[in-house]
């Protein structure tokens, strides 16, 4: 479909989504980096309790990535999550603030998954639509870091590992399953123009 700007002035965060969501091509670019940053979040949050990166520093470098650009954000947290020495996470006494925090990120992933899906699928829709997406996309991953600096520091735990490993794995899946469509689209796309110019 062929893209027109709104009429209003233009708001360049939502344009710019909405330039590399109309098209499969510019949306495979896209879905890499929106699905690398589903995977990365849950696995920083993971690192910053094993590594004891306060919470607030976690949340600040994390809202700068949602904020500004994953790409200026993520990879210096990453690197502050390397230069500290892995410690441990204690286990948790509290089964349903355990609970919680799971429940919390089954939820943040789960629609954060479905906000990717929905954004080259609205893109053509009502504007209201494909703008929610966007913006629980951008919000919906830092709300656990915001979690854990309601938590003491000691009472911070993350998943437990044989859930972690299901999380991730499940996460993979789907990450599997968004590069495979994202990938047919836009090779049929491309192919589709090499077969209209000949």
């Amino acid at each position: 479909a062929a893209y027109a700007p709104p009429p209003a002035p233009p708001n360049l965060f939502v344009e710019a989504y909405v330039r590399v969501s109309d098209e499969a091509p510019g949306w495979w670019w896209s879905s890499q980096l929106l699905t690398w940053v589903t995977v990365a979040c849950p696995m920083a949050y993971l690192e910053a309790q094993r590594r004891r990166l306060p919470p607030r520093l976690a949340l600040a470098y994390v809202t700068t990535a949602f904020l500004g650009a994953v790409s200026l954000a993520l990879p210096p947290l990453l690197a502050h999550l390397l230069l500290l020495e892995p410690q441990g996470v204690k286990g948790g006494t509290n089964a349903r603030r355990d609970a919680a925090v799971e429940v919390t990120w089954a939820v943040c992933l789960a629609s954060a998954a479905l906000s990717i899906v929905a954004l080259p699928a609205t893109v053509d829709g009502p504007r209201w639509a494909y703008i929610t997406a966007l913006l629980l996309l951008h919000v919906v991953l830092a709300l656990p870091f915001g979690l854990a600096c309601s938590l003491k520091q000691s009472d911070e735990r993350a998943l437990e590992p044989r859930r972690a490993r299901a999380a991730f794995l499940s996460l993979a899946a789907f990450c599997l399953g968004a590069h495979a469509l994202s990938s047919a689209a836009a090779l049929r796309q491309l192919l589709l123009r090499q077969l209209l110019l000949r």
